[in-house]
């Protein structure tokens, strides 16, 4: 052994792995020849502890990469693992950053159903069948779709069953903001809604739909701009009847602090100072009895303007909510 190359500390150490080494040496072969199995010293089993300690530190660090950024229901999983070790629920706490509320959700789980078993799903809420009835219906009003007049525009829906097809007058968004100004009490979200377009209710835009109108709230209110020759665009109407900034409450006509009608209706009137009250503006707009069609009409100026300032009045919380 050269001592002269180790330093004191070095010394200290590799004389213990060499009597480790000895020890272990001797000890085999005393098992060996006496055929006999030795009990483990004090030293092994701290050294067995000390890996287990060791191996488990891992897995707590394993556990808690994984519950970094993963949803609530992963992380309840992953929980069952120390719950099953029977930790207390402080302990699970406090050691993984977690909510009093998962470790709970995760003992439970780990009692019921065992390692890493998966939480349950949870269901939204379900619409009663009234409701759902009701949505199917309101796709199928005339003031809100119209029935394809062609020989091949129909849907089958079973076998020898077929629905003539309807062209929904709007986009989605619009046709919910209509259902909720008819229905503001119903709680429907309008993806739900969305869902519940029968299938033979179709978009503008499939085939066969290109040439009919939308929208009957805002095209009529465009319609009546054009027939008047204005330059402005409706949202700029509007903006005579609302708040600057507008917000929920006015776009809803709840705001008592909005203008008046009075100051959109002197407006119009600056527009048709060349004419007078009696005089006509011709102007089209779509209708719907048993089917829904463009139709001419004209009106004195006096009637014209009343009629704009209602159509848009009726068009802001439909806009609104549309966008919503």
């Amino acid at each position: 052994m050269k001592l002269h190359a180790l330093g004191e500390h070095s010394r200290s150490f590799y004389g213990k792995e060499k009597l480790q080494r000895v020890h272990e040496t001797v000890k085999e072969k005393i098992q060996n020849v006496l055929e006999v199995d030795l009990p483990e010293e004090k030293n092994d089993v701290e050294k067995s502890v000390i890996k287990k300690s060791e191996d488990l530190d891992k897995l707590v660090d394993i556990i808690k990469n994984e519950l970094s950024g993963t949803s609530r229901r992963k992380q309840i999983q992953m929980l069952t693992i120390p719950a099953s070790l029977m930790w207390s629920r402080r302990k699970i706490k406090e050691t993984f950053n977690v909510s009093d509320y998962s470790v709970r959700k995760a003992q439970k789980l780990f009692k019921d159903q065992g390692f890493l078993a998966e939480p349950a799903r949870r269901n939204g809420k379900q619409l009663s069948p009234d409701i759902i009835e009701l949505v199917k219906k309101f796709y199928q009003l005339d003031e809100q779709s119209r029935i394809l007049p062609g020989m091949k525009d129909v849907v089958s829906i079973g076998k020898k069953v077929y629905e003539r097809k309807r062209l929904i007058l709007c986009n989605l968004g619009e046709l919910y903001s209509n259902f909720k100004l008819e229905y503001p009490n119903l709680k429907i979200g309008v993806s739900k809604f969305c869902s519940l377009r029968p299938k033979w209710c179709v978009l503008a835009g499939a085939s066969g739909t290109h040439l009919v109108c939308v929208c009957t709230i805002h095209q009529n209110v465009i319609l009546l701009i054009h027939g008047a020759g204005f330059e402005e665009e409706y949202k700029q109407l509007m903006s005579y009847i609302v708040c600057e900034g507008a917000g929920r409450e006015c776009m809803l006509r709840h705001c008592d602090k909005c203008p008046s009608k009075d100051n959109l209706v002197q407006f119009l009137q600056a527009k048709f100072e060349d004419y007078d009250d009696e005089d006509i503006v011709e102007y089209n707009q779509w209708v719907s009895t048993d089917r829904t069609e463009m139709i001419q009409c004209s009106t004195s100026v006096g009637e014209f303007i009343e009629k704009l300032v209602e159509k848009l009045n009726k068009l802001i919380p439909h806009s609104y909510i549309a966008k919503s």
